[in-house]
Formats: C-alpha cells, sequence, structure tokens
C-alpha cells in the first residue's frame, strides 16, 4: 500500500496540470507496475538465461509471498492488490501466499536401476579392485577388524597390547569394515546378475592405465601389483589367485580392461541429442568442470601479494579485502581432471561408470539439480540405465598388513618390537603419499 500511495502521490491536478484526463481516469486505469511485479519478471528473465541441460526447459518460479493472506476477512480494499496477483500469475509465474501451503515437490515411482553390459571404471574402481581387503578373508569379529591395520606392543605389565592408530590405519580400518558390510565383488556380482547380463565388457581411459603403474607400484603389495597386471592383460597370472572369491567369480571370472580410447568412433562416442537429459546434463557439468580445472592449472603462479592491513573505521569492525567471486569453489575442491575425463568419456559412449569417488559423483549431480528433481524428462521409466555407479571406496592396504604381521611375529617370538624392512624402499614416506594419493 506504501507503493500505491506513492505513486497516487504524483497524480494530482498540480502535477497533470496539462492533461485533466489522465488525472480524472484514475490509478487503476494506469498500468500496473509494483515491486512485486517488477521482481517476478526478473526472476522470470533470470531462469530464461539459466545455463540447463540440452532439452530441459527453464526453470519454473515459484512466489511465495508469506505476508499476504490468500483470502483476508473483508478482502483486500484496494482491487490493485488482487491485481497484482492475478498479473504475476498471468506471467507465468506460481504464486503462492502466505495461508496456502506450499505445495510438495512433484514425486516420481523409483525405476528399476540397470547397469549396461560395458562399464568404465575411475581409477578409483581399478585400484578398489586390486586392493587387499577386497580380496583378504573378513575379519569375523571387531576385535579382528581392530588388530588388521594396528600392530602389538608391550603394556606396563608385560602384557600384549594394540598400539595407537595413524591416520592412515584409521582410514584402512574404515574402508575394511564398509567392505565387511557391503563387499564391493559382492555387490558387482549382484547387480550384474540381476542386470540378466551374460557378458560385461570392462573398459578405462587410456589416461587410467597410464596412472595405475604409479599407484600400484609406489604404494601397492606383490599381490596387489600382480592383480593390476592381470586386470589389464599385462600377465598371464590369474587376477583370482589367493582372493577369497577364487572359484566363485561368477561373471567376473574372465574380467580383462580395455582401454576405450582404442574403439571405434561410433562405438565410443554418442550423438548428444540421442542421450538422456540426465547424460547431457553430466557432460554439460563435466566439461564446466573441467575446464575450470585445466585453466587453473595452466595459469601462471600468481606472485604473493603483499599482507593487507585491515582498514579500521570508527563503529565498525575492521575488515579485510573481499574475496573475488568465483563459479565454482577452489580447484582443489573440485573432481580431478582424470575422474571428470572418465565420467564424460562414459556417459557419451552410453557406459556404465562404475567409481568410487562419491565426493566427485555428489559435486557433479548437485550442480545438475539433481536434489531438486532435475533433471527429469517425459513420463517415469520402469527401468532405467545406470549412468553413474558408487561403490565404498578402499585404497592399496596390502603393505600395511604385512608390516603389523611381520611385526606382530616378531614381538610374540622375541618380545621385542622390530622395524619393518621397508617395502620397495619407500617406507619412510609411505603413510604420506597414501593419504595424499588423489584417485
Amino acid at each position: 500500500m506504501a507503493e500505491f500511495r506513492e505513486q497516487d502521490s504524483y497524480i494530482n491536478s498540480d502535477y497533470d496540470s496539462d492533461s485533466d484526463s489522465q488525472s480524472s481516469a484514475g490509478p487503476e486505469k494506469r498500468p500496473l507496475r509494483n515491486s512485486l511485479i517488477k521482481q517476478a519478471d526478473t526472476l522470470l528473465q533470470a531462469a530464461k538465461a539459466h545455463s540447463r541441460p540440452l532439452g530441459l526447459p527453464p526453470p519454473r518460479i515459484r512466489y511465495v509471498l508469506d505476508r499476504f493472506d490468500a483470502s483476508p476477512n473483508g478482502s483486500y480494499a484496494d482491487e490493485r492488490i488482487a491485481a497484482t496477483f492475478a498479473t504475476i500469475r498471468q506471467m507465468g509465474v506460481e504464486l503462492v501466499l502466505g495461508s496456502q501451503p506450499i505445495p510438495p515437490m512433484p514425486s516420481r515411482p523409483l525405476p528399476k536401476l540397470i547397469p549396461t553390459n560395458r562399464i568404465i571404471l575411475d581409477l578409483s574402481v581399478v585400484v578398489a579392485l586390486c586392493c587387499d581387503s577386497t580380496h583378504q578373508p573378513l575379519p569375523r569379529t571387531d576385535e579382528e577388524l581392530e588388530a588388521r591395520f594396528r600392530p602389538l606392543k608391550l603394556g606396563e605389565n608385560g602384557e600384549m597390547i594394540l598400539g595407537e592408530h595413524t591416520n592412515i590405519s584409521k582410514d584402512l580400518r574404515d574402508q575394511l569394515s564398509w567392505e565387511r558390510d557391503h563387499p564391493i565383488i559382492d555387490e558387482i556380482q549382484r547387480r550384474l546378475g540381476e542386470a540378466g547380463h551374460e557378458t560385461v565388457e570392462w573398459f578405462v581411459t587410456q589416461e587410467v592405465k597410464d596412472r595405475t603403474p604409479g599407484i600400484v607400484d609406489y604404494i601397492g603389495g606383490p599381490q596387489e601389483q600382480a592383480r593390476a597386471r592381470a586386470l589389464y592383460g599385462e600377465s598371464d597370472e590369474d587376477f583370482w589367485i589367493g582372493s577369497r572369491y577364487a572359484g566363485h567369480e561368477g561373471i567376473l571370472r574372465d574380467m580383462k580392461v580395455r582401454v576405450i580410447d582404442d574403439l571405434d568412433a561410433g562405438l565410443s562416442a554418442v550423438s548428444l541429442e540421442t542421450l538422456s537429459s540426465f547424460d547431457q546434463g553430466v557432460i554439460a557439468v563435466c566439461s564446466r568442470m573441467l575446464s575450470s580445472v585445466e585453466n587453473a592449472s595452466a595459469a601462471p603462479a600468481a606472485a604473493p601479494s603483499p599482507p593487507t592491513t585491515p582498514v579500521k573505521r570508527r563503529g565498525r569492525r575492521a575488515r579485510g579485502p573481499k574475496k573475488p567471486y568465483a563459479v565454482f569453489p577452489p580447484t582443489q575442491r573440485l573432481p580431478s581432471a582424470h575422474t571428470l575425463r572418465t565420467m564424460m568419456k562414459g556417459v557419451q559412449a552410453g557406459m556404465t561408470v562404475l567409481t568410487n569417488n562419491r565426493g566427485a559423483v555428489g559435486k557433479v549431480v548437485r550442480e545438475m539439480g539433481v536434489t531438486e528433481g532435475l533433471p527429469f524428462e517425459g513420463q517415469p521409466k520402469s527401468v532405467e540405465k545406470v549412468g553413474l555407479w558408487v561403490v565404498n571406496p578402499s585404497s592399496l592396504a596390502e603393505w600395511r598388513r604385512v608390516e603389523v604381521e611381520t611385526a606382530n611375529h616378531a614381538l610374540r617370538c622375541g618380545g621385542e618390537t622390530i622395524v619393518v624392512p621397508p617395502m620397495g624402499g619407500r617406507h619412510e614416506n609411505r603413510d604420506r603419499e597414501h593419504k595424499h594419493m588423489h584417485f
């Protein structure tokens, strides 16, 4: 009403002295304009300019005026208020007033998700498939779980007790706990069995294949290294030797990984127009994130700026300079470039991307608006292809298990702790490198 009264104040005989017809027309005959209508129009323009996956319409606008009632006692005296509501709705905006319940997000029945018979692995899953914890017998009790990566030590009275955890042993213990509750091989076998595939093809990017030895040969044990060679078909060794799954491999028995870059162009790339809105969204977001990561990597390092002394203002809290606006968080918080490229190539080829990089998938789907129910299209389907398949993480752990077993054996036999010879000559750096290895 304050806005209307201000508008009315300009419509008087002094202001419109040359035209009595304008003043006599009355405010209700003039074009209706106020801050509510302006804001609704601004939101519509922003929605049209908002980047969306191909094939999806602009975002819908829901305008909630929680201080207005839909039908107050005696209604509103000024009819321009009701006219404002009508104008906003005519613009295509969903208007919700304070006395009305906010409509819930439309729900869709969950479809049955089926992975494709072509699956691309990112680096994190290659590591998990070769990991010692994936194949060793699982601990039967919580005590065995705690003792797998914690060496024994002598207590005050000469008894043997578990030593303290390190950050790495805690991580490996947690991963072993997840493996005990949800074994990765069991889950893959079950999901592929439900899909009814007779055979499955496995792929990686050339980049992932090139990066694997640098990780497995550095922090992996002999059995983990042998599994990596067998997985890539670089040796005649059996991938399942020494595994608790030996003889029970099922559809994974002859698993060998090929490089997706070596496929024919017609098989390795699909026209964007034929992809679902979800797949198009994954490609669009990964492409934007990848550009941000690559641009940050290519940019020369900026010279350190001198320290800024905050300017003190009387009566106000001193503040430093404002940080520049960024489209994405700092690059170290974005998924790694090879993870983004694996996701893009897999989706473009119509494959299922298998990863345990939950954080990377979370960042991508949040940027797509999946948490807001987008993207969706048409009528819900009873069966849909799995685009991104996330399993539990697992790091190479053979070196730590062997260290603990060797140290415990020495303590039991000789009554004193020994220093285990380093595997590969890098024992002193293994914890630090393992912690910061980016899968």
